[in-house]
């Protein structure tokens, strides 16, 4: 098949085209004029120069593909500042959707789960829960999703989990301060996370592709929850270090994490509330739906996808002191 990626220079995107490639299909990638193509030009993977928020380049991409994977997004965090959040997130995602049904493509659009917030009260999510969207990433998700259906009621919307795995950038930090023992949990840290292999997760959107009829939310998502005290014990030994756990008063925590969900319904993220949000957050996700339908069937436990990633950061030296 050929397929079509947005976001193919990136963390997911990078593991997408090499299983594409290796399972015979014909991948074509979406990427900005600034970002570095050396390893899908390496790999013969032909590129489009444009971004999601550019219909003529996203024609381009999508023209004579079977299914169009957009993986492209923006962290309301860092040097993404929200109106570009919103031009990704949202209105990129419309266009994708929209070119891609012009073209009779099928369309596998990647949203998060962090559209159901950072504490949740009943555990574990169903696609069917409340969703309630505490920061400006994950309120331009649900829009995104929202402007996808709006274009395609056929497209499978994948509410995907925290991702862990070799070539992950975004946990460096995290797994730097479990090593150093100045990463802090929320109280006794006995409020869960669910993350998820990068592997996994390229399972699911194969079997997305080999299920043309499937359409909706799914939920993906790990084998299996685990606390933040644990993950965070995980990660200072998997980077060789003895854990060194450190606790914050969790109503100093709760009252940061309020005060930046409030900032968030006016456009203004408050400093490392990324990371407050996330160190706070308690959620895992029922996948039922995604085994019944889609045939997902997670294999990669935590502690191994931990062991991963850590793994991959020594190989690249990201882990000396």
């Amino acid at each position: 098949m050929k397929i079509a990626v947005t976001g193919a220079t990136g963390f997911v995107g990078s593991h997408l085209i090499d299983r594409l490639l290796a399972e015979g299909h014909e991948p074509v990638a979406l990427a900005r004029p600034t970002s570095d193509i050396r390893a899908l030009s390496s790999k013969r993977v032909p590129v489009v120069a444009g971004d999601v928020a550019d219909s003529e380049a996203v024609r381009r991409l999508v023209n004579e593909c079977d299914a169009v994977i957009n993986l492209a997004r923006a962290k309301a965090h860092g040097r993404s500042p929200p109106h570009e959040v919103t031009s990704v997130n949202v209105d990129g995602a419309q266009n994708v959707a929209r070119e891609a049904a012009s073209a009779g493509a099928e369309v596998i659009h990647a949203s998060s789960t962090a559209v159901y917030g950072s504490r949740i009260a009943v555990l574990p999510v169903s696609e069917n829960s409340p969703v309630n969207p505490d920061s400006i990433y994950a309120k331009s998700k649900l829009d995104g999703e929202f402007a996808v259906n709006a274009e395609n009621r056929k497209a499978k919307i994948l509410r995907i989990s925290a991702v862990l795995g070799p070539r992950c950038t975004s946990w460096l930090g995290l797994f730097r301060s479990a090593r150093d023992g100045t990463l802090r949990t929320v109280g006794d840290g006995s409020n869960v996370h669910h993350p998820v292999d990068v592997e996994d997760v390229i399972d699911a959107i194969l079997l997305c592709i080999a299920r043309p009829r499937s359409a909706g939310v799914y939920n993906i998502a790990g084998p299996a929850s685990l606390s933040m005290r644990e993950m965070v014990s995980l990660m200072a030994e998997a980077s060789g270090a003895e854990p060194r756990p450190r606790v914050t008063p969790a109503a100093l925590v709760s009252a940061y994490s309020t005060a930046g969900q409030l900032a968030a319904k006016i456009g203004v993220t408050l400093p490392r509330m990324d990371s407050v949000l996330f160190l706070n957050g308690h959620r895992s996700f029922d996948i039922s739906r995604a085994r019944s339908e889609l045939g997902y069937n997670p294999r990669i436990q935590p502690p191994q996808a931990i062991q991963r990633t850590a793994t991959w950061y020594m190989s690249q030296g990201l882990l000396k002191d």
